[in-house]
């Protein structure tokens, strides 16, 4: 199974988001809103995974979400991901924060320790 770990956000941000999605729409008749369940800021894609690995990810990283406080990153700007003919998705990029990079460096020890090799997309550079 195709996987990826992701933070969810936090209220404030899905609204504003929200409000962002409507103008969106409002001004581009193809675009597609995402429900806001669905909004998250992806830290790492997995690849295909086993659904046991998948289940010691999900144990190891409830035991780092333990540890990690709510922090607040600087946003960038919005950006089309991946190309061709296929509808692509939209994201917002995000600065760096010194708490992000702590989390991800933790997830990423996290995931090498169960043998997982991450799949190296390129992340959207910041507006």
């Amino acid at each position: 199974m195709r996987a990826f770990i992701a933070a969810p956000l936090q209220p404030a941000m899905s609204k504003r988001l929200r409000r962002l999605q409507e103008g969106l729409s409002a001004a581009l008749p193809t675009f597609k809103p995402l429900d806001l369940q669905n909004l998250h800021l992806t830290l790492f894609f997995l690849g295909d995974q086993s659904s046991e690995v998948l289940e010691e990810t999900a144990k190891l990283m409830l035991s780092i979400g333990a540890e990690v406080e709510s922090f607040c990153a600087p946003l960038g700007g919005l950006q089309l991901l991946g190309g061709g003919p296929h509808r692509r998705p939209l994201c917002l990029a995000v600065s760096a924060a010194p708490q992000l990079h702590e989390l991800q460096r933790k997830l990423n020890n996290m995931v090498s320790q169960l043998g997982i090799v991450l799949e190296r997309r390129r992340a959207p550079a910041p507006g």
